[in-house]
């Protein structure tokens, strides 16, 4: 039965009903509500094709969408089974608010047994003895400098010394709680558990670490000020300011042909004005201003006329404008401004020859229509130069680069920029994709050392994490599986004959040369585990894998002879060159054992001669030649390293460097990856 048309025109209704909905649920409950309904739109976002939120109808979700959503949240967002359930019915609440629909149940109304059972999964993962809650950030090494803390020595201690335990500040809140009038009821842990959640979600703050970190000093602020600045010169010197025409006390004026005859900027300088936001601020700029001027006076019998030049002179002028800082759906920085104030020191004017009397008649109405210009002149190229220069220049920057030809790596913003008294920081997700599929690796980043460093004007961190996602696509898509055979080995193919009359695998395993004589041996090396690197005091990679070994007889056919399993290590030395990272292999080495034979035992020196000249010479060409295709680093376009230093921190690879701006003629992208190739 459809609603009378009565019920829909009824406003005290209407807005009774609304109040009754918004009551239904508390306001903290709706916040984290919001969050998880963003979380999905956000999944759904990038991982539907063409999908669009603003025409998107919560009755097309169905329930392989919500068993991918609840896997995301578990694997790549590192979320636990109440908050997942919370986020779900967020979707739920929305779905019902909004489209009148539960997406949680199928149109008989029962509830998705499918998605019950992976919920039920991920409750069951859980280590309840060992949960943790929402990870906060502690700056340890400060703590420890401000109140001259011990090694051993807990951040938060109770009034007899003893560690803060979560059930003593629990009830210390409570007792507040009551004190205030404040029912102790509604607050527990979970409380702070969903809003530090929301908190985080609406400020644009990640879940997890990041795979790459930038780090701008004042130092390195300093150039971008000097192009700035520059650029705000070039455009005042070219500003038009239309001419002043009025009447005022019997005399009409005009003044044209209004030029910028002088601009020099005194102080100039961008600071942190909040967490997210830079404040440009310029002092004692100069400003001379030269025109014509045209009068006729006419009063009772007395009439004059004259035309001549003049100048004005700002002096002692200032101007400031804050940049907020964001980002947008891409993984792109924006900008964008507000309060720009624009003051003045003293105004000085001169017009040359004409009367002086009658110049005092007009001239301050028509210099104030200069100032009124050029004040709303210098706000408007302030904010274009940010929020349309500045701004065209961010939405170009290329933010996913191919890595080989199958891989990409995606350098989007992982939460809006910051800004410290020291830093401009940047965090970059760092994770590398495969092309098509662009899933992400089931991993997250390590946190980074903590840097306090200021000498460099810029500080980039790249943790293994970057490296362990290449080596995850490539494991997780067969790239490490090929075979060694006397076609691709080389100029030692002789090695893998089944007879020879100097060194060969025959030799040395002579029931292989007897069974199957002047015949080749083949090698299939399939990888077992997903390779990894470490970084600390050295940048290593290790591998593990099985080897099955084939003969291959005259006819074409195909014998199994035996497998072993092997674990490899390679000692790489990264170096830094025109914006890539290079490896240059320093050490490898295979130790093999045999797991299984259908020729019997394998004589260790067989292995030996297996190890060291078969596979190592094989294999360490192959490792240096991928170290030697360098990884491309999300690099400043127009500027370049210098004096960069590269130096090995725990679980990372810190770049410091000055940096040197070079002008470019045609477009820039500020952002530039090596190699040139770009999606």
């Amino acid at each position: 039965m459809h609603l009378p048309s009565s019920f829909r025109n009824s406003v005290e209704l209407d807005q009774a009903v609304d109040s009754l909905w918004n009551k239904s649920i508390n306001v903290n409950t709706r916040n984290v509500y919001s969050t998880g309904y963003k979380c999905f739109i956000q999944f759904c976002g990038n991982h539907i094709t063409g999908f669009n939120s603003r025409s998107f109808n919560m009755s097309k979700v169905s329930e392989d969408l919500l068993i991918y959503f609840v896997a995301h949240c578990q694997s790549v967002l590192k979320l636990k089974y109440s908050t997942i359930k919370l986020y779900l019915a967020g979707v739920r609440f929305h779905g019902v608010n909004f489209d009148n629909v539960n997406p949680l149940c199928d149109k008989f109304g029962h509830t998705y047994q499918r998605l019950q059972n992976v919920l039920n999964g991920v409750k069951k993962s859980e280590n309840r003895g060992r949960r943790l809650s929402v990870y906060i950030a502690i700056p340890a090494d400060e703590c420890r400098l401000n109140l001259n803390a011990k090694q051993n020595d807990s951040f938060f201690v109770e009034e007899t010394g003893k560690p803060l335990s979560r059930n003593y500040f629990i009830s210390k809140l409570k007792t507040i709680l009551i004190a205030l009038g404040y029912s102790d009821k509604d607050y527990s842990g979970h409380s702070f558990r969903s809003g530090a959640a929301t908190s985080a979600s609406s400020q644009g703050l990640s879940a997890r670490n990041p795979g790459i970190r930038l780090q701008i000093t004042q130092k390195g602020i300093h150039i971008v000020n000097t192009v700035a600045a520059d650029l705000l010169t070039k455009n005042v010197k070219t500003m038009k300011i239309t001419k002043q025409t009025g009447h005022d006390i019997n005399v009409n004026y005009d003044l044209t042909d209004i030029k910028i005859e002088k601009f020099q900027l005194g102080k100039s300088s961008f600071t942190r004005y909040t967490d997210t936001s830079l404040r440009w601020t310029a002092e004692n700029i100069d400003l001379d201003i030269g025109g014509q001027y045209k009068y006729e006076y006419s009063r009772f019998f007395v009439k004059h006329s004259d035309k001549g030049s003049f100048t004005v002179n700002f002096s002692a002028m200032s101007f400031k404008i804050i940049i907020q800082l964001g980002t947008d759906g891409s993984g792109r920085s924006t900008v964008r401004t507000f309060q720009c104030v624009h003051t003045y020191g003293p105004i000085k004017y001169v017009f040359h020859g004409g009367q002086d009397w009658i110049f005092k008649l007009f001239a301050e109405k028509a210099i104030q229509g200069i100032r009124n210009q050029i004040q709303n002149n210098i706000c408007g190229i302030l904010k274009d130069l940010v929020e349309k220069n500045g701004q065209r220049v961010l939405s170009n920057v290329k933010v996913k680069i191919p890595v080989g030809n199958s891989m990409m790596v995606d350098y989007r913003l992982l939460s809006v920029p910051s800004m410290s008294t020291n830093y401009l920081e940047v965090h970059l997700r760092g994770t590398v994709l495969w092309r098509n599929s662009q899933t992400e690796a089931s991993f997250s980043p390590a946190t980074f050392p903590s840097n306090y460093d200021t000498t460099k004007m810029a500080y980039i961190a790249i943790s293994n994490y970057v490296f362990n996602t290449m080596l995850y696509q490539a494991y997780r898509h067969n790239m490490l599986v090929f075979n060694m055979t006397s076609r691709n080995i080389g100029y030692k193919k002789s090695m893998l004959n089944t007879t020879c009359k100097d060194n060969c695998i025959g030799k040395l395993i002579p029931q292989i040369a007897k069974s199957f004589p002047n015949c080749s041996v083949e090698l299939h090396m399939t990888s077992t585990k997903q390779p990894v690197t470490n970084i600390g005091s050295i940048v290593s990679v290790t591998a593990e894998g099985n080897i099955s070994v084939y003969v291959r007889e005259l006819n074409n056919s195909l014998h199994y002879l035996f497998r072993v399993s092997a674990v490899g290590g390679s000692k790489v030395t990264p170096r830094l060159n025109n914006g890539m990272i290079y490896g240059q292999l320093s050490k490898s080495e295979i130790q093999t054992n045999v797991t299984d034979s259908v020729i019997g035992a394998i004589d260790e020196k067989a292995l030996k001669f297996l190890e060291d000249d078969i596979l190592t010479p094989y294999l360490a060409p192959m490792v240096s030649g991928l170290c030697k295709r360098g990884f491309p680093l999300p690099i400043m376009d127009n500027f370049q390293f210098v004096q960069p230093e590269l130096k090995l921190k725990k679980n990372a690879i810190l770049i410091e460097t000055n940096l040197k701006y070079i002008p470019r003629s045609g477009k820039s992208t500020v952002l530039r990856f090596l190699p040139q190739e770009e999606i």
